[in-house]
């Protein structure tokens, strides 16, 4: 195995003072970990697709912290999604593929949906939630066609993550 190694120092904006630090790594080939002052944050396989790392509770705005990163790829890859990144069809190749950055985030946020419709006029919507707060939150959940509000949902997003739904009839779909 070879691992590739990313350092540097890195300051959070001074405006950062409510909600949370997401450190987001675009793509790594494979296995990402990542350290903040020494400590690890957290590790995952990305691969093609991005990881993130919540930071908040290691890191303070306006003050510099060194930010570490080491991406191994496996020595086979016939297990592993690789592209033609193989022994089999070009040298292989690991590292950092797409950007890294800080993201600022509410206390709360939309990590993911899904919308499903279904003839006719009839659309199920999927909203996974992140509530990072030590307490329960009121959210609503709405959906609008052609700029008109359409009935709306609503929820309680206990913290960690959950999963609502959110059933829409449209009036005359085209």
């Amino acid at each position: 195995k070879g691992s590739t190694w990313y350092q540097r120092s890195v300051t959070v904006p001074d405006d950062w003072t409510t909600g949370r630090v997401i450190l987001v790594i675009g793509a790594a080939y494979w296995s990402a970990t990542a350290w903040v002052d020494g400590e690890r944050v957290g590790q995952g396989e990305s691969g093609y697709l991005p990881l993130e790392f919540d930071i908040t509770d290691r890191v303070q705005p306006r003050q510099p912290f060194v930010l570490t990163l080491r991406i191994t790829a496996p020595s086979d890859t016939d297990e592993y999604p690789h592209g033609k990144n193989t022994r089999h069809w070009y040298t292989r190749v690991s590292g950092i593929w797409q950007s890294v950055y800080l993201e600022a985030r509410p206390a709360a946020w939309v990590d993911g949906f899904r919308i499903v419709t279904e003839l006719p006029g009839r659309v199920r919507i999927t909203v996974t939630a992140v509530n990072k707060d030590v307490a329960t939150l009121a959210a609503t959940l709405g959906f609008q066609v052609d700029g008109a509000a359409l009935p709306r949902d609503g929820v309680e997003l206990p913290p960690g993550a959950s999963q609502h739904e959110l059933e829409v009839l449209i009036p005359s779909p085209r």
